[in-house]
């Protein structure tokens, strides 16, 4: 998407952007944002694996989706290849453009929710990209 950007003349433009990434490694929201500056309209549709996020923040946290049925399980095509978890949680940070994530994942483990119930707060902080 960086390569896009350079190579498009969109600055001033009424901008629809649909992304259906498989999975989540490539989202950044630092792209949408500078989408934004761009453009005085940006209406952006995104295909967000909730579930892939939740999965490797969990991964990050070292924790286990237990309550979560298995066959729900969508695996990235890549899987990650961070080897220090505190690059992961960066890249993860990027994608969401927030630590929110971090907050809602120490409630999961903490069992204040359950993987349903964080998953569905993950979709929504990334909807709505809640900020610290």
């Amino acid at each position: 998407m960086p390569t896009i950007l350079s190579e498009l003349n969109i600055e001033g433009s009424n901008l629809f952007l649909y992304v259906d990434p498989f999975g989540i490694k490539h989202l950044d929201m630092l792209l949408f944002d500078r989408l934004i500056e761009l453009c005085p309209s940006v209406e952006i549709l995104v295909n967000f694996n909730s579930f892939g996020f939740l999965r490797e923040a969990c991964r990050v946290c070292g924790l286990d989706l237990s309550d979560v049925p298995a066959e729900e399980d969508l695996i990235e095509r890549v899987p990650w290849d961070f080897k220090e978890k505190s690059e992961a949680a960066k890249r993860l940070d990027r994608v969401m453009g927030t630590q929110v994530w971090r907050d809602i994942t120490k409630s999961y483990k903490a069992k204040e929710i359950d993987g349903y119930k964080v998953e569905c707060c993950i979709a929504c902080c990334y909807a709505e990209r809640q900020s610290a």
